[in-house]
């Protein structure tokens, strides 16, 4: 049975190795330390684990665990997407905001439940850590 990263060409990145490790692994397998991520990332009162964020950040919530058994993650996607993730945006990442975007200045960010409820009312994934305005 060959297996795929679950993220193969969906985000327009090649699947492939990062610091120094390459392969494939389970999603459920994904369970490093991201507290001290989270914290870096102003989300300090967040409660994930490695992959629930990985899969926060691909727009897909709750998933159940014999699910997380079947998807396999390759290197690449899992670091950019987990504990070594970090935001390219420097405007406010918020779809309902109109006008002109206005450069973040605060520490405030989107949250996990904050992103749920963007993807469910507009549509759009907003990573969680992505920066907005309140």
């Amino acid at each position: 049975m060959s297996q795929d990263c679950f993220l193969n060409s969906k985000d327009g990145k090649n699947c492939g190795s990062s610091r120094g490790l390459s392969g494939l692994v389970r999603l459920s397998e994904c369970n490093d330390e991201v507290k001290n991520h989270l914290i870096s990332c102003h989300l300090s009162k967040e409660v994930l684990s490695e992959n629930e964020l990985i899969l926060a950040r691909t727009g897909l919530f709750h998933l159940a665990q014999e699910d997380k058994q079947k998807m396999w993650i390759c290197y690449r996607h899992r670091h950019t997407l987990g504990k070594f993730w970090r935001s390219t945006k420097v405007t406010c990442q918020y779809p309902g905001h109109v006008g002109v975007r206005k450069r973040i200045q605060g520490r405030d960010v989107i949250t996990f439940h904050m992103s749920q409820d963007i993807q469910k009312l507009f549509g759009v994934i907003i990573p969680v850590g992505s920066g907005s305005l309140q």
